[in-house]
């Protein structure tokens, strides 16, 4: 595995392993505190479509206030674009004095599909000789 020196370069790496359901290869991805309590199979349970898919779904209709009939089921993500963020609050609990970078993960299905998003994934970064992710938020895609 060749070792991503940037937070670009990580950020594109996990959004591989997501879309390939790799979920070991984002293991080396993650921090030293996030690493010591997270695990392949909660990698899996926290990304894997099945759980993901109708979490999401709660959110869209928490967000729209729509009801649960006129939701429909999103397409798994297929693709993703990577993009740094400018400005986000750091993770809660996090020491103000160790610099934070964010980096936006959006999975999007594949180009046929109905929809044309499936979730965002903001990843934040620290550095440890190399950058790796401290933390991860999931959010819906809708507007």
């Amino acid at each position: 595995m060749v070792i991503a020196k940037t937070t670009e370069e990580v950020a594109n790496a996990f959004g591989r392993a997501v879309i390939r359901k790799k979920w070991g290869d984002i293991l080396p991805l993650l921090a030293a505190g996030l690493k010591e309590h997270t695990t392949v199979e909660s990698i899996a349970e926290e990304f894997g479509w099945l759980r993901l898919r109708e979490r999401l779904r709660q959110m869209h209709i928490q967000l729209t206030g729509e009801t649960d009939e006129m939701v429909p089921d999103l397409d798994p993500p297929k693709r993703f674009e990577v993009f740094e963020v400018e400005e986000r609050d750091p993770p809660v609990g996090h020491d103000p004095s160790v610099p934070v970078t964010w980096m936006e993960v959006d999975f999007q299905p594949s180009e046929d599909s109905e929809f044309d998003a499936c979730y965002n994934c903001f990843l934040a970064f620290v550095d440890e000789g190399v950058p790796r992710i401290m933390a991860f938020v999931i959010e819906s895609a809708t507007d």
